[in-house]
């Protein structure tokens, strides 16, 4: 997280840089920010990242908007 490269960080990112979220987000951005030092702190006591930010990936419903690749195209 010290890179914020996180998907907590790359959620602030977003509703800073999207002029219409502005204060209807501001309780999630607020959320964010709890999550990022409750696992800093985490990482602090026990010299790892929590489970649950280890072992996340993103889930594979997200990935269908990139384009499928079919046997035999590139």
């Amino acid at each position: 997280m010290n890179n914020q490269v996180d998907r907590f960080n790359l959620v602030i990112d977003v509703i800073n840089r999207v002029p219409s979220l502005g204060y209807r987000a501001a309780h999630l951005k607020e959320q964010m920010k709890e999550e990022i030092l409750r696992n800093r702190a985490y990482a602090y006591t026990h010299g790892t990242d929590a489970e649950a930010v280890n072992q996340w990936t993103w889930p594979q419903e997200s990935w269908s908007c990139w384009p499928q690749k079919t046997p035999g195209h590139s």
